[in-house]
């Protein structure tokens, strides 16, 4: 299999999201589903579309994974939704 790393586009995004969720739900079963929607809508409306994002892409260029090179939660987060990150970084 043939990998490629390219920057994202703006027509990675939905792919992006859905890689993302699925990571997401798999590894991060403490997350309340209150605490999880707040997390969703914020990296779908604010994280995403203006972070900086490297593509894993296959030989179709569909897109396989991603590597974000901005910090998150970003600086342009909500206050409760960093607070929430900090939160559980501390209580891990």
């Amino acid at each position: 299999m043939t990998i490629s790393i390219r920057p994202s586009r703006p027509s990675d995004f939905q792919r992006t999201f859905d890689i993302w969720r699925s990571a997401v739900v798999a590894t991060h079963d403490f997350l309340s589903a209150e605490d999880f929607a707040a997390i969703e809508e914020m990296v779908a409306t604010h994280y995403l579309p203006q972070a900086e994002l490297w593509i894993a892409a296959d030989a179709d260029d569909v897109a396989l994974g991603f590597m974000g090179m901005s910090s998150f939660p970003p600086v342009g987060f909500p206050a409760h939704v960093r607070h929430l990150a900090q939160r559980r970084r501390r209580d891990a």
